[in-house]
């Protein structure tokens, strides 16, 4: 800890700049993104899944039609929108300690709107490939899903008999509080590894581009697909390289996550294990799909 005070005290232009970059990357794409949807999807909670949805929602994924609401927030808005849904919905009594730890494993990807129109789109140079990069972390979450269902029991008990309730100012006024809140906490994580993450890839600056762009990826999501725009890394490896940073997500997105977990009792082993797992499985696909392209 010394030695990174001296460090900051040596250079304050340099982390200056890096605290300013975190900054405009949660003003310019981070809250504008996620605000919105954060706010709906917390309505949603409070909302009754419908009926055929749900049960589509729970055979692809074997969750309860409690948890079918976080699921497609998950899907849809991604991280840390899955994650909030989730607590929610184990905080309200909704879904069982064992459904909201399976929950956290495969509703905190990357949004849509992130993967297809920042990564494809803006990064990759095709939406195309945007959507079928989204494809991929879907299948993989469904594949996830799967493999951490469980077996011989229903997927849910529900631990509290309790009837939907309806969207009014009240829960709108807690919604908007709650995220706002929430977007306070995302945004601090972001500015401190973007601060960690600029001195990991000066000291990393030797290392072959491909290897710093996995590297920044570990450490921040939006610092990882930001160099593999600035590299000159070939079409193909920026597509398997992209796959393998959205599915992993970053440290700080983890970190994220876990700082909206105030139950005690909730494990992030699984979410943890899904992530490492995840990532070179997605990374495997996306190899296979560049050579069709």
């Amino acid at each position: 800890m010394i030695c990174c005070i001296l460090l900051l005290i040596k250079n304050p232009a340099l982390s200056a700049s890096f605290v300013k970059k975190g900054f405009e990357i949660c003003v310019r794409s981070v809250i504008p993104a996620i605000f919105p949807f954060a706010v709906i999807s917390s309505l949603l909670c409070v909302l009754e899944t419908p009926r055929a949805f749900a049960k589509l929602i729970s055979l692809l994924f074997g969750v309860s039609k409690e948890g079918a609401g976080a699921v497609v927030s998950g899907l849809l808005s991604g991280f840390p929108i899955g994650g909030m849904c989730t607590f929610e919905l184990y905080g309200a009594k909704r879904i069982s300690k064992a459904e909201a730890e399976r929950l956290l494993c495969f509703t905190n990807n990357p949004s849509a709107a992130f993967v297809i129109g920042y990564v494809g789109l803006g990064v990759l140079g095709s939406a195309r490939l945007g959507v079928m990069l989204y494809l991929t972390l879907v299948a993989t979450s469904i594949v996830t899903a799967f493999i951490l269902r469980p077996r011989g029991q229903e997927p849910f008990v529900p631990l509290l008999s309790a009837e939907r309730g309806s969207v009014g100012i009240s829960e709108t006024v807690k919604a908007i509080k709650n995220t706002a809140t929430t977007m306070l906490a995302v945004s601090s994580f972001i500015i401190a590894f973007s601060v960690i993450g600029g001195y990991i890839d000066l000291a990393c600056a030797f290392l072959p581009e491909n290897i710093r762009c996995a590297v920044n990826g570990v450490i921040e999501i939006s610092g990882g697909i930001n160099s593999i725009a600035e590299s000159s890394v070939s079409s193909r490896s920026a597509f398997i390289l992209a796959g393998a940073i959205c599915s992993f997500s970053g440290i700080s997105v983890h970190m994220q996550i876990a700082s909206l977990n105030i139950y005690p009792e909730l494990s992030m082993k699984k979410y943890c294990i899904s992530k490492i797992v995840s990532a070179p499985l997605t990374a495997s696909v996306c190899a296979l799909l560049s050579l069709a392209l």
